[in-house]
């Protein structure tokens, strides 16, 4: 799995790219613990994702969690169809 951050505006746009899974889960969740500030703006962007296992659902749900309570935003963008349903 790769991440890539970068700033648009005042989004963070976190790009996933690969597998989200047990073994990447945690580097994903390293990768974006400093966006975790009040007001912030994160996009994670799917497009390119191929795979979520439960472990990595897991650090986006956490991740929404904490933005939530420091008044940030989480959404994510692209997500294929195949992922809309759990």
């Amino acid at each position: 799995m790769e991440v890539n951050i970068t700033k648009e505006g005042d989004m963070n746009m976190v790009s996933i790219v690969g597998r989200l899974d047990t073994t990447t889960a945690n580097d994903l969740d390293k990768a974006i613990e400093s966006l975790f500030c009040p007001g912030a703006k994160v996009v994670f962007e799917c497009e390119e994702l191929l795979y979520v296992s439960s472990s990595g659902l897991r650090i986006i749900l956490q991740a929404h969690k904490k933005l939530q309570m420091v008044g940030g935003t989480l959404v994510a963008s692209c997500v294929p169809g195949n992922y809309v349903g759990i």
